[in-house]
């Protein structure tokens, strides 16, 4: 607390594989001076790290939110007036971030939300005048946004004027999350990898099956496919450039969500 300048109940960034927003309190005596910090589950989730990983922590920059919405995880409510505004009570001077789950006591029982998005984006603080909008249906968990970058839903065109452009298609990796598959007694690791063109950018999974043998080596086994997917771009810009040097056509047309499928399928035995 003394070292990023906070007291008890400031809003802090813990970061994991995501960042996530919590209020700090003093710690137990006997982990002083110990580099702990101690989280619930759904803070660990919040930031993905389990039990005993690394996180950094830093001092929060917290703008208040215009609006947010929320969307409940598991099941679909009734949402009118009232209820948005018995949320909306429950979450005053709540810091949250777009992609965060939060838990809303309900008739005694803890429903999990997940904030769909914020405005404006990053951590935020929720206040009386923050418009809230609560959704009566789960969605799809989206990722954190790369600061910069707009994923696009939809298969996406871009242009290539000279082979210096190509410097600004790149890849990048985002979320891992595991999920165990009953029927075949195997866990199953999803990676997503990000392909980048200056503004816009697509996303896929990279599913990797890890027998009962491989599990201790899961991280080996991600970044072997990550850089051979990394190796793979840079032969197929290599391809790229070859057909621009030998073509007077400007520009040159290239499909950037059937890029990504290919990278994903050349490497799908690494």
């Amino acid at each position: 607390m003394k070292a990023i300048g906070v007291t008890v109940g400031d809003v802090i960034e813990i970061k994991g594989k995501r960042t996530t927003p919590a209020r700090v309190w003093s710690a137990y005596p006997e982990d002083v001076g110990l580099g702990l910090v101690r989280i619930d589950g759904f803070l660990r989730k919040n930031c993905g790290v389990s039990l005993n990983e690394y996180v950094i922590i830093n001092r929060a920059v917290v703008n208040h939110a215009s609006s947010l919405t929320l969307a409940p995880v598991d099941i679909r409510i009734n949402v009118d007036n009232d209820f948005t505004r018995f949320v909306k009570d429950r979450l005053i001077d709540r810091p949250v971030i777009r992609g965060d789950t939060i838990l809303i006591m309900m008739l005694g029982h803890s429903v999990p939300f997940i904030v769909v998005s914020t405005r404006p984006t990053g951590i935020v603080k929720i206040s009386p005048i923050t418009e809230v909008n609560v959704l009566g249906h789960p969605v799809v968990e989206a990722a954190p946004p790369i600061p910069g970058i707009a994923i696009l839903e939809k298969p996406h065109d871009i242009y290539i004027e000279k082979c210096e452009d190509l410097e600004s298609l790149i890849v990048s990796f985002g979320k891992i999350e595991s999920e165990f598959d009953p029927k075949e007694g195997r866990l199953i690791i999803n990676c997503e990898v990000i392909l980048s063109f200056r503004t816009e950018g697509v996303s896929g999974i990279l599913k990797h099956y890890l027998r009962e043998d491989e599990v201790l080596e899961w991280r080996d086994i991600v970044d072997r496919r990550q850089k051979a997917i990394e190796d793979e771009l840079k032969s197929l810009k290599a391809s790229i450039k070859k057909l621009l040097d030998a073509s007077s056509i400007r520009p040159m047309r290239l499909p950037l969500s059937e890029l990504l499928d290919e990278l994903v399928v050349r490497t799908s035995e690494t």
